[in-house]
């Protein structure tokens, strides 16, 4: 089914309809974005987050402070750490809880970021993500710099 804009009909079609890459909203295969969010361009939309993976983080005690400063209270953002092919990665050991104030000033804090999310990350995990950045090196250097992460911090 397509809109028609100027006419303010709908039109059936055979086509292949695709999704909009930031809403899952049906789109014109030619499209990259629905309207709404091409509007909303400039606007910094966040990668949905699987419900399955929310809810383990939501038992995870990891995920109850800020990984960096240990902060308990105020609001906690998720970082989506690593951007693999243009598109951050929904894997549990990527995403980091930061405190709001350590979010806004994300580029102060990235290898400690990067140290945090690669120690939590197994060899086979790395594997996956180790094309253009060779993961197993980055984070046997961040552990030689920083030591090992300790989760109860």
């Amino acid at each position: 089914m397509i809109y028609d804009t100027k006419n303010k009909i709908r039109i059936y079609k055979e086509i292949s309809i695709k999704t909009c890459i930031l809403c899952d909203e049906d789109i014109l295969p030619e499209q990259i974005h629905c309207k709404k969010c091409y509007k909303n361009k400039k606007r910094k939309v966040m990668r949905k987050i699987p419900e399955s993976l929310k809810e383990d983080m939501a038992n995870d005690p990891f995920y109850k402070k800020c990984c960096i400063s240990g902060v308990y209270t105020g609001k906690l953002d998720l970082h989506h750490n690593l951007i693999y092919a243009g598109k951050k990665v929904n894997e549990k050991w990527c995403i980091l809880p930061l405190a709001k104030k350590v979010h806004d000033n994300i580029q102060k804090h990235k290898e400690i970021c990067d140290w945090i999310m690669l120690s939590r990350a197994t060899e086979h995990d790395l594997r996956d993500y180790s094309e253009s950045i060779d993961y197993i090196a980055l984070k046997a250097r961040l552990i030689t710099k920083y030591g090992i992460y300790n989760v109860k911090r």
